[in-house]
């Protein structure tokens, strides 16, 4: 009798241990199999996947889509380096009181109407960080505005930061000699989720949907 108690305890322990350890597992890392969501976790966020996804905003808007300009993507960069050298989140640094977009008109000294979106979020999901930016009254305004013609959008983290925090500028403008909007085709080709491609002609929009 003491023999079958004894040997009840121990499959009990043995079973018990085997669900702790279970539920261990699924909270510290997950498998390669456990779901889509847990693979796109990894996916690297990337300023493209950012800008495209503002771009569609403005085409479901009915509007024409930002034209990438090299000058913001380098003082979208720049604030968003200053943000996490100087460990504030903020439109102004709170030491040197630089405006976010004095940046702009470092690069861009003909730059009118100037704007800026920032976010911080421990997240690599693009809609995530673009709902979040629709969601809020402000945001939304430089996303959906037609004073602005050219944007460009930077990503960075500070390698100490526990959390994995990303740090997202976007940079919005108008030119002073531009008075018309320069059509896509000019640079590229318009693509249907909003992405302008680099090249043109067939296949050009091949992962974003088609041509527009």
């Amino acid at each position: 009798m003491k023999r079958i108690i004894v040997l009840i305890v121990v499959v009990i322990l043995a079973l018990s241990g085997g669900v702790l350890a279970l539920r261990h597992t699924n909270t510290s890392k997950p498998t390669e199999n456990t779901s889509q969501t847990a693979q796109n976790a990894h996916t690297p966020l990337t300023a493209d996947d950012i800008f495209s996804l503002v771009n569609q905003q403005r085409v479901n808007s009915g509007l024409q889509p930002y034209i990438a300009a090299a000058e913001l993507a380098k003082s979208s960069l720049d604030k968003c380096l200053d943000m996490v050298k100087g460990n504030y989140y903020a439109h102004i640094n709170p030491t040197t009181g630089m405006q976010g977009y004095e940046y702009i008109k470092q690069e861009l000294p003909s730059a009118k109407d100037l704007s800026e979106n920032i976010e911080k979020i421990a997240s690599d999901d693009p809609q995530l960080i673009v709902d979040r930016w629709m969601a809020s009254p402000e945001h939304k305004a430089a996303i959906l505005s037609t004073d602005f013609t050219v944007s460009g959008l930077s990503i960075c983290r500070d390698p100490n930061d526990i959390y994995q925090q990303n740090f997202i500028v976007e940079h919005f403008a108008s030119l002073q000699s531009q008075t018309t909007y320069v059509a896509p085709q000019s640079i590229g080709t318009l693509c249907q989720d909003g992405w302008i491609s680099s090249s043109t002609g067939s296949g050009s929009c091949s992962w974003h949907g088609g041509e527009l």
